[in-house]
């Protein structure tokens, strides 16, 4: 089955930039829309959750999956602090591939906060 171009964006934020309306998915999202794609946004505060939008995203056939969520060199962690490790992110999302090729950058994301950048991080993944 051929893949639909466009982007499936999961995210779940750290509480203090929730509460503070820091929804960078939430942007990407709409950035998209302005360009003329169809992205779907899921926002998601547990691992239950990140694993549902998951199998959406496998469902969708979106061809790229953009995760805005807190990170560390060992894995994620959701809202509520449902920790992921990269090991795990991969059997969860491995299912729902579907044939992507998955290709991973982690960048560092200080902004918006006091810690130093080693204790605070951002991952986002791209498939496609």
């Amino acid at each position: 089955m051929a893949t639909v171009p466009d982007v499936f964006v999961i995210e779940s934020l750290d509480p203090d930039d929730e509460g503070n309306g820091r929804f960078e998915g939430s942007v990407v999202s709409h950035v998209l829309r302005l360009h003329g794609k169809h992205p779907k946004y899921s926002y998601v505060r547990t691992r239950e959750q990140f694993e549902q939008a998951a199998l959406d995203f496998g469902k969708s056939r979106y061809r790229y999956l953009h995760i805005s969520a807190h990170a560390e060199p060992e894995g994620m962690c959701t809202t509520n602090q449902d920790e992921i490790d990269y090991d795990e992110l991969a059997e969860i999302l491995a299912p729902h591939l579907g044939g992507r090729e998955p290709q991973r950058s982690h960048y560092r994301f200080t902004a918006h906060s006091a810690e130093p950048p080693a204790e605070r991080r951002r991952t986002q993944t791209a498939v496609g």
